[in-house]
């Protein structure tokens, strides 16, 4: 029996509450999965794993072997590294998940920096406003907007940046400049909804105590990358955050209105599971997002080169 891989396999089985997503996420077969636990169980003189034909739960001997296991494992990796050179860079795969308009139009355009700096991380990035299971899909971390459900997780709050009004240059030219919230009753409105559950996100506006929500749409995209190329598109007035337009802000070919409103700000976070500890790759992208667009007002400097 490969001990330290029967170990890696209980561990994965444990965080994702399945011999198949552990076999699929390990690339093993899920037969041998199955086997490495059991030749692991008889190894240990104790059942670590409850299995019905529907679900796999943790005995309580599984429940005090698995942080010992856990750590193990990473000690192991630290002393790799420390074994192959304190100047060795971070390698190996690293799966994050993104939301769209964050990743087609911040993210992206940043990670030729993270790759010079980490060429050898295989990056996955998965792109996509639903919400992905972290630990059953294998993803290392996710980067996502609002406030974030973190009973089973660790959030690192990355930034909050500030939701403005805006509408195409050539749409306000043919429809005119609203000068009130209630004033968009006679215009075009792209909304946005929610990919997971079709909820609608209305427009808000506030000032002076004053509360204005807008929830008609015209037409609405549960993408933010596809929400904000309708507005340029020329289909109508909405909302979105200031950095993620900022390009075609500064070009003119999108222009905020309603400026004198108050928007609430949106908070990101990058979340990863709590129950597993935290490799080479995974921390130094945390260290490097952080640093990269904890700015309020747009990127800072990307942490020095290591």
């Amino acid at each position: 029996m490969d001990r330290l891989l029967a170990m890696r396999v209980f561990t994965r089985v444990v965080e994702t509450g399945s011999f198949a997503r552990a076999a699929d996420q390990l690339g093993l077969p899920r037969s041998s999965a199955s086997k490495l636990v059991r030749d692991l169980e008889e190894h240990l003189g104790v059942l670590l794993l409850h299995r019905t034909t529907r679900r796999v739960s943790v005995t309580q001997e599984g429940q005090a072997y698995f942080p010992t296991a856990q750590r193990v494992l990473h000690e192991l990796e630290q002393a790799e590294t420390a074994l192959r050179g304190r100047d060795l860079k971070p390698r190996g795969p690293l799966r994050i998940e993104v939301a769209s308009s964050f990743a087609n139009l911040m993210l992206i355009p940043a990670l030729p920096d993270f790759a010079a700096r980490y060429p050898d991380i295989t990056l996955s990035v998965g792109i996509s406003d639903r919400s992905v299971n972290i630990v059953g899909e294998g993803v290392d971390c996710a980067i996502r907007a609002g406030e974030a459900d973190v009973t089973s997780f660790i959030a690192r709050r990355l930034f909050a940046y500030q939701t403005v009004t805006f509408a195409a240059r050539s749409y306000l030219e043919r429809r005119g400049v609203p000068q009130t919230p209630e004033a968009l009753e006679g215009h075009d409105i792209v909304g946005y909804f929610s990919a997971a559950s079709g909820k609608p996100w209305p427009l808000h506006f506030a000032r002076r105590g004053r509360q204005v929500t807008v929830e008609r749409f015209t037409m609405a995209a549960n993408d933010g990358t596809g929400h904000v190329n309708m507005i340029r598109a020329g289909l109508g007035i909405g909302q979105n955050l200031r950095e993620i337009i900022a390009p075609q802000l500064a070009s003119g070919e999108l222009v905020t209105i309603l400026d004198d409103w108050t928007l609430p700000e949106i908070p990101y976070a990058l979340i990863y599971p709590s129950r597993r500890l935290v490799h080479d790759r995974l921390r130094v992208f945390i260290d490097w997002t952080v640093a990269r667009f904890r700015a309020p007002h747009g990127p800072a400097a990307a942490p020095p080169a290591p």
